[in-house]
């Protein structure tokens, strides 16, 4: 899917600092596809 390409391009990009908000992130994007 591209949201899943879309996803691992930004867990590439983002620091491993943000992760726990990476997590948050994804958390909602994985409630968002459900809700579709």
């Amino acid at each position: 899917m591209v949201v899943a390409l879309l996803m691992v391009t930004i867990i590439m990009m983002v620091p491993l600092e943000r992760m726990p908000w990476l997590l948050v992130l994804v958390h909602l994007l994985q409630e968002n596809m459900l809700l579709l």
